[in-house]
């Protein structure tokens, strides 16, 4: 019997096991054990695998230290690399689905997986970058026609490819530009005050009189997978390598360079704990200060 619940970790493990396999394919597996290794192997999302892997290209190239934890040589990871990572977890599903650990049907999270051709400069999407990614999609989204809508709510919410792609028309308030998440991925209810520039894009998309509907769902009203289209449209506004959820963190950074407090962070972002906010008021403070010594000396 399939047991959807067996983490990755532990399909890794058997993987390994099976097959005797050299020690770089062991690293590969050990970055993915710790990255994604505690969730059930059917719960991983491709933005998750998406993450792990722009977290990969950022750190870059590490030398070995005898009897120590490596250390980042500054260079980046070849996009050979970066492929064979990739390669390596979708050898781990693949092994899963031949061998009955997870069901036949399922769709691994490295389907349509592109892998980026150079380390990503930037860990959030700027305000800038939100506008050229509308440009392209305006142009390139002819079929689906929802991506510049989902730029822009994803922009300005900060929510998750997870909560967006749930969200239906009866969360969505357009009169007080609010979307609401009955349940986030702390286990909260989430609601979140959206820009007046999404309010208008919802607005000028189909389905609106079905509150039932998938906001961002496909024309059969199942929800839509849009790596592919967003792969595509990332490409062509020059930020190849952007996965989605530097939205979110494109998010955080504009409220904190604003000026949000952190108790404002917390609530618009959904976060639990202090940590998890921190980041983007440290980034806002390093700006300030730069730009005083610009202007002060």
């Amino acid at each position: 019997m399939v047991n959807a619940d067996v983490s990755l970790a532990s399909v890794a493990r058997v993987y390994s096991l099976a097959q005797a396999r050299p020690a770089d394919t062991l690293g590969r597996l050990e970055f993915w054990v710790q990255a994604l290794g505690d969730k059930p192997i059917t719960a991983i999302t491709p933005d998750e695998v998406d993450s792990a892997l722009a977290a990969l290209a950022r750190r870059g190239r590490m030398q070995p230290v005898r009897n120590g934890q490596p250390k980042p040589t500054g260079k980046p990871l070849s996009p050979t690399t970066l492929t064979r990572y990739a390669g390596e977890l979708g050898g781990v599903y693949r092994f899963a689905r031949k061998n009955l650990l997870i069901p036949r049907s399922f769709t691994p999270p490295t389907k349509g997986l592109e892998v980026a051709t150079s380390p990503i400069k930037s860990d959030y999407i700027s305000a800038a970058d939100r506008d050229r990614l509308i440009e392209v999609a305006q142009v390139v989204d002819r079929k689906w026609g929802r991506m510049c809508a989902l730029i822009e709510v994803g922009f300005s919410s900060g929510w998750r490819a997870g909560n967006l792609r749930a969200l239906r028309w009866r969360d969505v308030d357009l009169s007080e530009g609010l979307i609401t998440a009955q349940t986030s991925k702390n286990g909260s209810a989430l609601s979140t005050p959206i820009s007046t520039r999404a309010v208008a894009a919802l607005k000028a998309l189909p389905g609106r009189q079905n509150p039932d509907g998938l906001v961002f769902g496909n024309q059969y009203g199942a929800p839509f997978h849009w790596r592919k289209l967003w792969g595509k449209v990332t490409t062509l506004a020059g930020l190849k390598g952007c996965n989605f959820h530097q939205l979110r963190h494109g998010a955080a950074s504009t409220l904190a360079a604003a000026g949000a407090s952190q108790a404002q962070l917390m609530s618009h972002m959904g976060h639990k704990t202090l940590a998890a906010s921190r980041r983007y008021l440290h980034d806002d403070i390093s700006a300030k200060r730069d730009l005083a010594r610009k202007v002060f000396g």
